[in-house]
């Protein structure tokens, strides 16, 4: 018996016992009585809301909590059976590896092949050691061909793989990633978490991710632990977790399962093959079929995207070319036009040159070739300084953004109104807890909820937002999008870009997708996905043999209630156990 229990000991990565964290100066805690244990070969996926404690759960497994950050703890944290506290920083760092979310913050130095030897450089290990390291590092990650790259050159998917092999030179034992994906494409996500997934298949590393992006990072996981307000409310299997979430009516649950919750609890499906499945048995006549040489394409009326348009476009570009100092062009040859009263969302790969149009509506970049006009504002005269009070700009990397150093001050330093205002944008955003709190050292959630009510607050006709729903969970991102409704209906006009396809197709009307710095599909939502395979929605994929008009979760709902429901009526009363 003794055995059996050693060998259940040494099986387990880490053990927490009613651990709780306060971060200095905080009367309520990040992390309250948390009871958790990860074993070897684990894949575990951490979820919660913005702001519940994932990251500094992170932080904390990975012994940088609260030696880094301060602040004071109880209860315990075991690592290898052993109390963290005991192993010394560079024991952690060869067994635990983490990848932030921002790449950037975690690469120093302008050389590719430096970077990923940084670790191990650290560690005063041979220099025959660290090139045989990095080498297979590259050739593993298949990252030759940025050998002799300029980390500034690289886009966000390359960064964050060289921040991956970085760590992976260290050979570490557990792999914790902190939303890794949440300045990535589709493409280079769903590519990411597979190299990730094989890491754990493969090579048994421990995985524990932290994830916003559920309907990519569900599928690949073993198990799920839920946060809340710093508690762990559940944890448990995938499916487990779809059905709890359905009971509970949480929001923490993918696309595809969500669309079918109101219909059945128990054969939720995770995937979109699953779920076209689960259609067909719940209408057995049900089938998908196209006519021979018919596409979704060809089923929706192209329109222009200024058709029905009437008065003057808040931004008009003609023609414009930009190119960065010694870099590669960034755009070429774009025409757009943005109304009053439209919310239009800009998709496309990292690097195809999206915040480089925003940065130039916003004023911020000089030196580019055509005609861009805002407001009443051009040429010269298109500077940020001029057309501030037109606009408001949010960008993707809030670094640099906060002024002062409390929220509610950074808030009021945009209000033309004062406090009252000011007040009005904390309760619309959830910031109250964190109202006297640093900007600059809250989640990146926070951060991004912190940086929309500072610009709003400043009643802008014309709207900028560079990927506004980085870090941010799914109750949350419906909060933004339907403020983004409504400040249409004010006649105000929102340009964002955005990664979250699905966020788009439920909230803008208009989408522009972007390649290489130019302009390849503008037009209605509808049309755009229709002629996409990898940057549509999750709903879209669901129905696009069926009905290619139908391009996000509210549509797919409505269909289903409309075709299915007393077929789905008889299936939810089946699982009660009721007789219709």
């Amino acid at each position: 018996m003794r055995k059996e229990l050693q060998s259940l000991s040494l099986n387990k990565v880490f053990e927490l016992n009613n651990f709780t964290y306060y971060y200095p100066r905080h009367s309520k805690p990040a992390l309250s009585q948390l009871n958790l244990e990860v074993h070897k070969g684990d894949f575990l996926l951490l979820v919660g809301p913005s702001g519940s404690g994932k990251s500094t759960l992170a932080r904390a497994l990975c012994g940088l909590v609260p030696d880094f950050y301060g602040g004071s703890v109880s209860g315990d944290i075991f690592y290898q059976g052993i109390p963290m506290h005991k192993w010394t920083k560079s024991q952690l760092a060869r067994q635990i590896g983490i990848v932030f979310q921002e790449p950037d913050n975690q690469l120093l130095f302008k050389n590719v092949e430096r970077d990923i030897a940084f670790g191990l450089e650290n560690l005063g290990l041979p220099n025959s050691y660290m090139q045989r390291r990095v080498a297979e590092m590259m050739d593993f990650l298949n990252l030759n061909n940025l050998r002799k790259r300029n980390i500034n050159t690289l886009s966000g998917g390359e960064k964050q793989k060289i921040v991956l092999a970085g760590v992976l030179a260290m050979n570490p034992q557990v792999l914790i990633l902190d939303e890794p994906t949440s300045q990535l494409d589709p493409v280079a996500a769903r590519d990411f978490l597979k190299l990730v997934k094989d890491l754990n298949d493969e090579y048994a590393i421990t995985i524990i991710l932290i994830e916003q992006r559920l309907d990519q990072s569900f599928p690949l996981t073993e198990r799920v632990v839920v946060l809340e307000a710093g508690e762990i409310i559940f944890q448990g299997g995938c499916k487990e977790q779809l059905r709890w979430a359905a009971e509970k009516n949480n929001p923490l649950i993918p696309v595809i399962p969500a669309i079918f919750t109101g219909f059945t609890h128990e054969k939720l499906p995770l995937t979109v093959k699953e779920g076209r499945k689960l259609l067909s048995e719940f209408v057995p006549e049900f089938r998908f079929n196209l006519v021979p040489g018919e596409d979704g394409d060809s089923k929706l009326n192209k329109s222009s995207p200024d058709e029905g348009k009437s008065g003057k476009p808040v931004v008009e570009i003609k023609r414009l070319s930009f190119t960065y100092p010694q870099g590669a062009p960034a755009l070429r040859d774009i025409n757009l036009k943005i109304w009053p009263g439209e919310c239009t969302a800009v998709i496309g790969a990292n690097g195809a040159g999206k915040s480089t149009l925003l940065e130039i509506i916003a004023g911020l970049l000089p030196g580019y070739g055509g005609y861009v006009r805002v407001g009443d504002y051009s040429g010269k005269e298109l500077k940020a300084e001029k057309i501030n009070h037109l606009l408001a700009y949010l960008p993707q990397n809030l670094d640099n953004f906060f002024l002062t150093d409390t929220v509610s001050q950074d808030i009021a330093l945009n209000s033309q109104i004062a406090a009252s205002d000011a007040e009005f944008w904390l309760e619309k955003f959830n910031l109250q807890e964190v109202r006297e709190d640093d900007p600059h050292k809250l989640s990146t959630g926070e951060k991004h909820r912190v940086g929309m009510a500072a610009i709003l607050a400043s009643n802008p006709d014309l709207i900028l937002l560079d990927e506004p729903t980085t870090g941010i969970d799914a109750e949350q991102k419906k909060e933004i999008g339907e403020l983004v409704l409504t400040l249409c209906e004010q006649n105000k006009s929102v340009l964002l870009v955005t990664h979250d396809i699905d966020f788009a197709s439920e909230y803008a009307g208009r989408l522009v997708f972007m390649h290489s710095g130019a302009i390849l599909a503008d037009g209605s939502v509808q049309e755009v996905m229709a002629g996409n395979t990898f940057y549509t929605s999750q709903a879209a994929r669901l129905f696009a043999e069926i009905e290619p008009g139908i391009i996000n979760q509210t549509r797919a709902i409505e269909y289903l209630r409309s075709h299915f429901s007393r077929h789905n009526s008889r299936v939810v009363g089946q699982e009660k156990g009721l007789d219709y």
